[in-house]
């Protein structure tokens, strides 16, 4: 395989997988709006959007660790490295973005009540509230499904790739052939292209350990007219696998990466990939 057709599979199975999520996000999404418009026609109060969030990042990390191959040493220590370094992350996002979200929602609310005030039906102004808001809130499933889904699938997928990326390093220098074969099952999904590529040609474990210190990773956009400009300027920016990307003058370990201040302009609704080769 080319470094090119890999390129191709890659985009095109992380696509797949993130549409598949959305969907099923959009669902979430639809039933909390639903909730939160009835509770308020029953003047019940406000319904935040945390759980809904926590469920997906939930469901987003399991979909990605659930694809590894079930085995004995690699099974339990990748798998509890991942989630130890995703756990705190996860807290932080769910905090943030809940907030982020929720904020939107509540001006949402008080713009649907001013127009319910202004009715002079017989109608309740909770009940015209309640709809009003589900008519607004329509709107907005797409855009938080792409960037909540697009932004947490990326970070795991990251993360799991340094994680197996450090065991093969170790696994080298402790010269544990068994751990190697295991963590070699990971393949194309979670090592680079380089070091894929080397367990096809049965190379040394001097030339994996090389491989693996020289792993970089790629931005790499949808390639389509809805990419914003400064995306299209990133695209092929090629960096270690554990530095940051330079995008329109801010650092991203991934798209999406916000741990060093990226701006909304730079993470909403972004869709682009990180290509380990």
């Amino acid at each position: 395989m080319t470094k090119q057709q890999f390129k191709n599979k890659r985009r095109g199975k992380s696509l797949k997988e993130k549409l598949v999520l959305e969907k099923t996000f959009i669902r979430d999404l639809k039933s909390y709006f639903n909730s939160l418009s009835k509770s308020i026609k029953d003047s019940n109060g406000f319904i935040s959007i945390d759980n809904t969030l926590e469920k997906h990042y939930t469901r987003i990390v399991k979909k990605l660790t659930d694809k590894h191959p079930k085995k004995a040493k690699s099974d339990g220590v990748v798998l509890w490295k991942v989630e130890n370094q995703l756990s705190g992350y996860t807290l932080k996002r769910i905090a943030v973005q809940s907030k982020l979200i929720d904020d939107n929602t509540k001006r949402q609310i008080k713009r649907a009540e001013l127009i319910a005030s202004q009715d002079t039906s017989s109608t309740s102004k909770s009940l015209l509230t309640a709809r009003i808001l589900k008519n607004m809130s329509v709107g907005r499933y797409s855009n938080i499904a792409i960037t909540e889904t697009s932004q947490m699938y990326e970070k795991t997928r990251g993360v799991i790739v340094i994680v197996v990326h450090e065991e093969l390093r170790n696994a080298v220098l402790e010269d544990d052939e068994d751990y190697i074969d295991e963590l070699a099952d990971y393949g194309d999904d979670y090592t680079s292209f380089e070091v894929a590529d080397k367990y096809k040609d049965d190379e040394d474990d001097d030339t994996l350990y090389g491989l693996l210190d020289g792993a970089t990773k790629e931005w790499e956009t949808m390639g389509d007219e809805l990419v914003r400009e400064w995306h299209s300027d990133a695209d092929g920016q090629e960096v270690g696998v554990s530095d940051f990307f330079n995008v329109m003058g801010e650092l991203l370990f991934e798209p999406g990466d916000v741990s060093m201040g990226a701006s909304a302009e730079n993470v909403c609704n972004c869709r682009c990939s990180a290509v380990y080769l």
